[in-house]
């Protein structure tokens, strides 16, 4: 039986996360997480990332999961 969107965003939850950094800390960050998005905001970058665990760079909070989120990790997952 296959899960419901709404389901599989519930399990994303505590999964997703945006990450206030530097632009200059932007490569590194991206080296060591899935970034599913990054806009550049006041001289830096907010960075939504789709990991098991927290980030440790930069200024974190968990955010909600979206569709795209849920595709970045299941597809990830699936490539291991």
């Amino acid at each position: 039986m296959q899960e419901e969107p709404q389901q599989i965003l519930e399990r994303m939850k505590e999964k997703v996360f945006e990450v206030q950094i530097e632009e200059n800390a932007l490569a590194h960050v991206q080296e060591q997480y899935k970034a599913s998005n990054i806009t550049s905001e006041n001289g830096g970058a907010c960075v939504r990332i789709v990991s098991d665990s927290k980030p440790i760079e930069g200024d974190v909070r968990s955010v909600k999961p979206n569709l795209e989120d849920v595709y970045l990790y299941m597809f990830d997952q699936d490539s291991n």
